[in-house]
Parts: C-alpha cells; structure tokens; sequence
C-alpha cells in the first residue's frame, strides 16, 4: 500500500460527525477510521437534506431501503435507487483541501441490472451535472466492480474502468484515498490495494454523491449502499 498505508494503531481516532441529515442520529462506524471522521451515514432516516445532482429535469432522489435485513449492512437502512437518473449529493463541512482526504461504505447487488452505481468524492465546476473532479468507486454497468477518475469533464486522462465482477448478496468494503501531498488516489476493495495512480490537485474537495446513471436497464437497480464515513487524515 505504499504511501498511503493506513496504521490504525498509530493514530489517535477523532470523530466529528457532520449529518447531512439532520432527521437522522449518528450510527454506530462498523470500522476504526483513521483520523477525523467528517460525515457518518447509515441511512437510518429519511433524505430529506440531501439534494439530487441536476442532470436534467427528469432526474430525481434516491431512496431508503429499510423493508429487508437482506439489503442492510449494519442499522435498519440502506440507499438504493428505484429508476436511472437518480442520485444524493451533500455538501462537506468543513470541506477537504490538504492531507489525506478519504470515503469509505459498503455496496451490494442482490442482480446484475447493467447500469452505473457510483459513490464519489467530488469538486463542483461546470460540467453538465455540475461535478468537475470525481474520485470514486462503485458498480459499472458491465455488471463488474468500478472505480472513477474524473479529472475534468471530457479530459483524456479521466478513467472510468471495471476491474473486476462482483457476487451477488456480497456486502463489498470500498475506499477511495487522495492524498495532496503526492496528488496521488487509490482505490481499495476488502482492504486491498486495487489501483493507484497519480491525479491532479481537486484544490477543494466539496461533496459526496452517490449517483446512477441515465443508461442501463429501468427500474429497480437491486444496488445498495451502507455505512458511509468521510474522513480526512
């Protein structure tokens, strides 16, 4: 794991919640984190102070799945999505812009509905759905476990790649790490370095989103989401 190796016996853990959900009370991490804990969701409530990202007028929320135990890692919710177009997005405070930035949830597919299931670090800028840098990981719609890097809209260097098929009713740990001091991202699945690379400064990291796409097959994605926690060490 190279520069960014978590050793969790040689940091003093510090937890600072920021809920975008204000309806919700903090939950219980299912790991150690490394460092400041800047926003813990386990979708136990509603998503009443989350907002969609606009890619057109069509697109809309997200919702919580709380009817089985099946769909729930930890708690008595998970974030699932009824339609394409649909997606979170919240606003980090205090936003990341030096030393390690870092997103960590779990995912599941209970089917293979092709179609992307992202959750990301981002910065705002001008692109059509108002996102310009992505740091991401999540489920693509090869039916295969996916990490984004989205540098700027249209740039030749963004990657967004499968890398490897996941199985059904599998709850996947995921991480995704930007370092400012190297510009370096990496992406772990189960605690295992998947890929690194190097990536340009995002300058201020701003929000969280989990978003599905316009693409793939309609209705009920079978895709959920849980345990998130966004920390900066």
């Amino acid at each position: 794991m190279k520069k960014v190796t978590i050793v969790c016996a040689a940091l003093t853990i510090s937890v600072m919640l920021v809920r975008c959900n204000s309806n919700n009370a903090p939950t219980a991490l299912p790991d150690k984190i490394p460092g400041t804990v800047l926003l813990s969701e386990g979708f136990e409530g509603d998503l009443s102070n989350y907002k969609q990202i606009v890619y057109d007028g069509a697109e809309g929320l997200m919702t919580i799945d709380s009817s089985s135990k099946a769909h729930v890692h930890l708690g008595k919710g998970s974030l699932t999505s009824d339609s394409n177009s649909t997606s979170i997005k919240c606003r980090l405070d205090p936003t990341i812009d030096d030393s390690i930035a870092g997103l960590q949830f779990y995912i599941m597919a209970t089917k293979k509905s092709q179609t992307d299931m992202i959750v990301a670090l981002c910065r705002p800028g001008s692109s059509a759905n108002g996102l310009f840098s992505i740091f991401g990981l999540g489920i693509g719609k090869s039916d295969s476990l996916m990490y984004v890097f989205e540098n700027a809209p249209a740039d030749p260097i963004n990657e967004h790649k499968s890398f490897a098929p996941f199985t059904l009713n599998k709850w996947y740990k995921c991480k995704v790490e930007y370092g400012y001091a190297d510009t370096t991202l990496s992406f772990f699945v189960d605690d295992r370095l998947v890929y690194k690379r190097g990536a340009p400064s995002p300058v201020t990291l701003q929000y969280f989103v989990v978003m599905r796409d316009g693409l793939g097959t309609q209705g009920p994605s079978g895709y959920y989401v849980d345990d998130v926690a966004i920390y900066k060490r």
